[in-house]
């Protein structure tokens, strides 16, 4: 195969076209919000506001956050990096969901791969929640705003289709009963486990018969206490048992998680350096053995 060495500024849009497609990551960031004077919780998802001004007017745009691919990091490590500029809530659940190709002529023929997660945070009290076609004048380009999960405006067909992959994502897990353990917390009802796994699934699901999915699954025990939830009778509270291990961190800060992955980035980092260290002694060891082998003379 020809090696093609097209350089990015020099390169016509053909010559483009066959050379390595940009690589970022594209974040859905989640969070739960109560719903005022409600028993009810909201899924909210942290969108991009960005303002192109054109000759005529201004375009209002939004986009789900995306971050640069860096050499020297890894994935997770530019994903949450870029987490750490629109929250600082603690990270409940986390997975990469996806990896999708974009092509658009229109950025000179160049193509752009996306790695997306999906990233639930705890809830903020108070974080503010843009209201739906509500776009102030005021609002900076670089922010990330909350907006209602179930009315999100309306995205380009790229991020939209990263959107689709993300819920179809939850609703797979909508019955997985540590995913729900972890986006709700330690200690939860039964109708809290229920509530969480139907806005993930986005459909009616039977009481009864999740109840005794979730009970038959052998994942939960009770806690002997019991709490009241709105105008319910006080309902029994479970946690997952100590060997069930929950997905993602458990409550770890987008701080945390960087510190932790830059000290395995450095291990490594040590870990090649010793390998090349080792690898130049060895040469340098067969080249003085060879320069005391006698040299045949034609």
């Amino acid at each position: 195969m020809q090696d093609l060495h097209y350089s990015h500024s020099n390169a016509n849009i053909s010559e483009r076209q066959m050379l390595p497609p940009d690589v970022v990551v594209r974040l859905v960031v989640l969070q739960w919000k109560p719903t005022p004077q409600s028993d009810e919780i909201l899924p909210y998802c942290a969108l991009h506001h960005i303002q192109a001004m054109s000759m005529t007017q201004a375009k209002h745009e939004w986009q789900l956050p995306w971050g640069s691919l860096h050499a020297m990091h890894t994935l997770d490590y530019c994903a949450f990096e870029r987490l750490r500029t629109i929250t600082d809530q603690p990270i409940l659940y986390w997975s990469q969901v996806a990896t999708v190709g974009e092509y658009s002529y229109s950025k000179g023929g160049k193509s752009t791969l996306s790695i997306e997660y999906i990233i639930w945070v705890s809830s903020q009290e108070n974080t503010s929640v843009l209201p739906h076609n509500t776009i102030p004048d005021s609002l900076d380009q670089s922010s990330c705003v909350w907006l209602p999960l179930e009315q999100l405006p309306a995205l380009s067909a790229h991020d939209k289709q990263l959107m689709q992959y993300a819920q179809q994502h939850l609703a797979q897990r909508s019955l997985d009963i540590r995913v729900l353990a972890a986006l709700i917390g330690q200690e939860f009802t039964l109708q809290q486990l229920y509530t969480v796994a139907q806005l993930l699934r986005h459909e009616h699901m039977d009481l009864a018969n999740f109840r005794r999915a979730a009970l038959a699954s052998g994942q939960l025990e009770p806690t002997g206490e019991t709490r009241k939830v709105g105008r319910h009778r006080p309902a029994a509270v479970y946690r997952l048992k100590p060997e069930q291990s929950s997905y993602g961190p458990d409550q770890l800060s987008t701080q945390e998680l960087l510190a932790s992955l830059q000290r395995q980035y450095e291990a490594h980092s040590q870990e090649l350096a010793d390998m090349d260290s080792s690898s130049n002694m060895k040469r340098a060891g067969n080249s003085a053995f060879a320069s005391l082998i006698p040299q045949r003379h034609q």
